[in-house]
């Protein structure tokens, strides 16, 4: 049974913190949740370091709302209510700057402009994979995943690795066993 820590994951073999921040703060933060790794694969390390980032999160949170909460009720605040009503953005930059003024936000992510990414086709994709099998195998174990990659690079080497489905592969799989019952029990 695998140690359970709260707010706390293992991925591979590192333990990964991840904590969603309340609404209120995320807006201010402009992050949706605090994520970090641990940097440990022990267990009882993990829960340690989870532990001092549950602490630091909780003040972090409990700050924010105060500080939130003192800029609001401030008298010049007070007076300018209509102005978070209609420049909401200019209000939350302010602030986000008293905020990091006092250290409490260590820095505001950057959003890069979404860039578009190539579509890459099951025939590159093939090629690439069997030249970097072709030094790990052994020659009988290469040819036979040779013979099936590039079986599957015939049959569907024109479309984009994401347009397949487990339709397409339950068809292939389907395929191998009419070709060979002895090839369907390796891959089952």
């Amino acid at each position: 049974m695998s140690a359970q820590i709260k707010y706390a994951y293992l991925k591979g073999h590192t333990w990964l913190y991840r904590r969603n921040y309340p609404k209120d703060v995320a807006v201010v933060l402009g992050q949706q949740a605090l994520k970090q790794s641990l940097k440990t694969r022990d267990t009882s390390t993990a829960r340690a370091r989870a532990a001092e980032i549950n602490a630091r999160y909780e003040t972090l949170v409990a700050r924010i709302r105060s500080e939130a909460e003192d800029a609001l009720s401030a008298p010049e605040s007070r007076a300018s209510v209509p102005g978070w009503a209609t420049e909401p953005e200019a209000a939350l930059d302010r602030l986000r700057a008293t905020l990091e003024h006092s250290g409490t936000v260590l820095e505001r992510p950057e959003f890069n402009r979404l860039v578009s990414r190539e579509k890459t086709l099951i025939r590159d994709a093939s090629r690439v994979y069997t030249n970097r099998r072709s030094n790990e195998l052994r020659p009988g174990g290469f040819k036979s995943v040779r013979y099936s990659v590039g079986l599957f690079a015939s049959q569907y080497g024109d479309r984009s690795l994401c347009s397949l489905s487990r339709t397409e592969g339950r068809e292939f799989l389907g395929a191998i066993a009419r070709l060979s019952p002895l090839i369907c029990e390796c891959w089952t």
